[in-house]
């Protein structure tokens, strides 16, 4: 496969000199390999490989330490893997690794062990039950990506977690519904995440003193309820109760920013939803037509200040009486509110001697339903001869930013 793209931004004002664009050009394979060894043993290799080539044209200021400041950042990323299958009616046990090296030339390597094991066992015809374990390493990453941000900052070491997870799936008799359920254990090792301060700066915040090298965890249940396609209906309801944490160590500080204290605890990362819910039913019209609506919900995000604004609660000067807002320390902040929506999709397939195409149309959040980003805290009121407050008639607002973002997208898919 063989791709390139360009992508840009500009930062303030337009016309001004602060841009940032950025050139890539990627090309991967892939090579596989399977063998059979008698009626149950199965054998696979395989290996993969990637080399991206980026230029970047950065006087936005963007990254710390030549991070985005290099007109060129290359990278070439390898995985061998081997995987030993025993097959029968009522056993499914898979086991293997992966060895993945990331360069950087010319002379900066990584590379990572990541063992994998799957186990599944049907009991009986309806039933399966299902466990599995692995280790994984990836790229550091931002809580906002940037482009070739997870390359450039290879220099700093590989995320490491160990994923672990129990399940069952079955259908259900009469009704041709398949259930499944899974519960599911991830240790981060090692989770060296940024946000966009600390990539910018280079330096730590009052909000992590760990330096982005950090543990973490992501823990909960995954619960499906779904129907395959019985004549012209098909349609699936998923729900995942999840909290996704990392160990933090940041400051306690009084309303004016004075720092009291260190606290450390596992706190909810920038991103973390603990509810999602999803509800697809689609129908199948003649001559290849496919008509389907997607509901999707959410419990909102951490008010973190990572990726939203930060929580902030009325403080009253003791002399004055003047409220003003002041932020709250990390393990005081509040959550976003929840947010739903409605996509569409339409689609009609072609059918060909050998290949088949697929033209499509998606549209997400059909309706235009606004999602809450963040909040304003602001002080206002009348004014004096100055322009300025006056501080003793200054009414607080706390209004919140939303917006209704609506993505339509017209595509082809080809199968040969």
């Amino acid at each position: 496969w063989v791709g390139w793209e360009t992508m840009g931004m500009t930062l303030g004002v337009s016309g001004t000199d602060n841009t940032f664009k950025l050139d890539r050009f990627l090309w991967t394979g892939r090579i596989n390999y399977r063998v059979e060894l008698g009626q149950h043993l199965q054998l696979k290799a395989g290996f993969d490989f990637e080399r991206q080539v980026s230029e970047v044209e950065n006087t936005a200021g963007i990254g710390s330490d030549d991070v985005l400041k290099r007109p060129n950042v290359m990278g070439v990323f390898t995985g061998s893997f081997v995987e030993a299958a025993f097959l029968s009616k009522q056993w499914s046990v898979v086991a293997g690794a992966r060895v993945n090296t990331w360069h950087l030339p010319p002379d900066f390597t990584l590379a990572s062990v990541d063992p994998r094991f799957d186990v599944r066992f049907k009991p009986i015809e309806a039933l399966t039950l299902r466990g599995s374990a692995g280790l994984a390493h990836q790229a550091p990453m931002l809580l906002i990506s940037l482009p070739v941000s997870d390359t450039a900052a290879l220099r700093s070491g590989l995320q490491e977690v160990g994923q672990f997870s129990l399940g069952a799936v079955g259908t259900l008799p009469g009704f041709g519904l398949e259930i499944s359920g899974d519960v599911f254990y991830n240790h981060l090792f090692q989770a060296r995440e940024r946000n966009i301060i600390q990539f910018v700066t280079g330096g730590s915040t009052l909000d992590d003193r760990l330096s982005g090298n950090r543990w973490g965890r992501a823990y909960g249940l995954e619960l499906m309820l779904r129907l395959p396609q019985q004549s012209r209906i098909f349609g699936w309801l998923s729900y995942t109760l999840m909290r996704s944490e990392r160990l933090r160590r940041f400051a306690l500080f009084t309303p004016d920013f004075t720092v009291v204290d260190d606290a450390t605890a596992m706190l909810p990362i920038a991103f973390d939803q603990t509810h999602t819910l999803n509800l697809t039913l689609g129908y199948v019209l003649p001559k290849g037509y496919r008509l389907s609506a997607s509901f999707h919900f959410n419990t909102g995000r951490p008010e973190s200040g990572e990726f939203s604004s930060r929580t902030s609660r009325l403080v009253e000067n003791p002399e004055t009486g003047v409220q003003s807002w002041a932020e709250v320390p990390l393990n005081q902040v509040d959550r976003l509110p929840a947010f739903a929506r409605l996509d569409l999709r339409a689609s009609k397939t072609i059918t060909f001697t050998s290949f088949s195409a697929e033209l499509y149309l998606d549209i997400l959040n059909t309706l235009g339903i606004p999602e809450v980003y963040g909040y304003r805290y602001e002080i206002g009121g009348p004014n004096g001869p100055d322009g300025q407050t006056i501080p003793s008639k200054a009414i607080p607002s706390k209004e919140a930013f939303s917006l209704p973002i609506v993505l339509p997208t017209l595509g082809v898919k080809v199968v040969y």
